[in-house]
Formats: C-alpha cells, structure tokens, sequence
C-alpha cells in the first residue's frame, strides 16, 4: 500500500495548484516514517541487521520505493537521528499529512520492525505506545496492530 494523504488527491483533482507541492508531502512522509523506524531499531540501545532489514522492507512495501531511494532514506534518517534529540517534528509531519489509515499503517511497520530481532523489548513497546499517543492513534489500534503483527 502506498501512503497518499486522501487531502492532497483531492487537491489535484480540484486542480488546486497547491496539488504539485503532492511530492514533496509524499517524501517529507518518507523521510519522517524512515526516521521514526530509526528511532524504533534504537529504541533498545542496539541496532540489529534483522531491524534494519525491516525497516528497508517496510519503506519498500509502503512507499513503493527502489532500493536506493530506500537505502539513501535510511542513511538520512540516521544522521538525523543522531543530531535531533526529539522525533517530535516527525510526528508532526505524520499528523499534518497522514489519515488514521496512514498512521495505523506505520504502527504496523514499527511492530515489525520492533520484533525483527525476535523479541520485543520494554523500551521499543514504550517507544511505541508513546508515539501512538503522539500520534492520535486510538489505543485499540495499538493493541490490534500489536497482535496482527506478533500472533503471526
């Protein structure tokens, strides 16, 4: 599934020109879900390759990226997250820009991730229960997406 913001289809199809800045929403999604699945793979204090692995999947599957837009994201996010000391503007973008539909979408994408290593640890269901506070993610989704990724 790729992630579009239901608000700016229908701004094109209005043929509102604000429609073309579409693009640049769409790669400030990326880069904000590449940086908040960063900042999942960190969330216990160690990167697995196994996490890493995910998080290219999910940036693969979700956006429909090529693998080097994909890689060259992972590698931004990093740097950044390395230099920010919050994943707040991120979510800020995710809010401005994604559905409920969107969000749940990369909740599911963070539990993946999150149990790419085969287990989950205190600090990446922390991570994540804060940011789907953050996030305005009812807590039933937290708890669906959590077993539809961890039941399987």
């Amino acid at each position: 599934m790729v992630f579009k913001n239901i608000w700016h289809q229908l701004r094109s199809r209005l043929g509102d020109p604000a429609a073309d800045e579409d693009g640049d929403a769409e790669r400030d999604v990326e880069f904000a879900a590449a940086a908040l699945m960063i900042e999942m793979c960190e969330a216990d204090l160690s990167t697995a390759p196994s996490e890493l692995d995910a998080v290219a999947r999910a940036l693969e599957k979700e956006f429909a990226l090529p693998r080097a837009r994909v890689e060259e994201l992972i590698a931004q996010a990093r740097t950044q997250n390395r230099r920010d000391v919050s994943y707040y503007p991120h979510v800020e973008v995710v809010n401005e820009l994604c559905g409920l539909e969107e969000k749940e979408r990369i909740v599911e994408c963070l539990w993946r991730i999150a149990a790419a290593d085969g287990r989950l640890d205190k600090y990446e269901e922390h991570y994540l229960r804060r940011l789907c506070e953050l996030l305005h993610v009812p807590h039933r989704l937290f708890v669906q997406t959590k077993h539809r990724v961890l039941d399987h």
